[in-house]
C-alpha cells in the first residue's frame, strides 16, 4: 500500500530450497497475500528429512534454539505444522514447482512426495516439472 507503483494483485513469490519451503509455507498460511508462486527444488517434508538425513543433526540446522520443543517422536504436531507436504489442499493459487534428481540437499524422494500431492489435490493450480 505505501508503494503506488506496486500492483498489489500481482505480487508473486518464490524461493529455492529452504527458501522454496518458506515460499510453500507463505502460501499455504497466508492465502491471500500472493497472487501467484515458484518453489524451486523446495524442503517439503521434515520427517522425511531427518529420517534421511538424521534428527540430531538436522535438528540442530533446522532448529538451533529448540522452537519445535523436542524431537519429532516428541512433537509430531510442530514438524507437521512446518512441513509443506501436510498443507496442500490449502493452495489457492497458481504454483510452480520444480524438482531436481541432483540436488545433495532436497533428495528426489522428498521432493516427489510434494509433486505427487499436488498431482493428486490440486492438479488444475499447481504445474510440476
Amino acid at each position: 500500500a505505501q508503494y503506488p507503483a506496486v500492483a498489489p494483485d500481482r505480487i508473486g513469490i518464490i524461493g529455492w530450497s529452504h527458501g522454496g519451503l518458506i515460499t510453500l509455507l507463505s502460501i499455504f498460511r497466508n492465502p491471500s497475500a500472493f497472487r501467484a508462486a515458484a518453489a524451486m527444488v523446495p524442503v517439503t517434508n521434515l520427517f522425511h528429512r531427518l529420517a534421511r538425513k538424521g534428527v540430531e543433526e538436522q535438528r540442530r540446522l533446522i532448529d538451533p534454539h529448540n522452537r519445535f520443543r523436542g524431537a519429532p517422536d516428541q512433537r509430531p504436531e510442530s514438524y507437521r505444522y512446518r512441513s509443506p507436504l501436510f498443507h496442500v489442499d490449502k493452495l489457492q493459487i497458481p504454483l510452480l514447482v520444480h524438482v531436481a534428481d541432483n540436488d545433495d540437499d532436497v533428495n528426489i524422494d522428498e521432493a516427489m512426495q510434494l509433486v505427487d500431492a499436488l498431482r493428486a489435490r490440486k492438479a488444475e493450480q499447481a504445474d510440476v516439472k
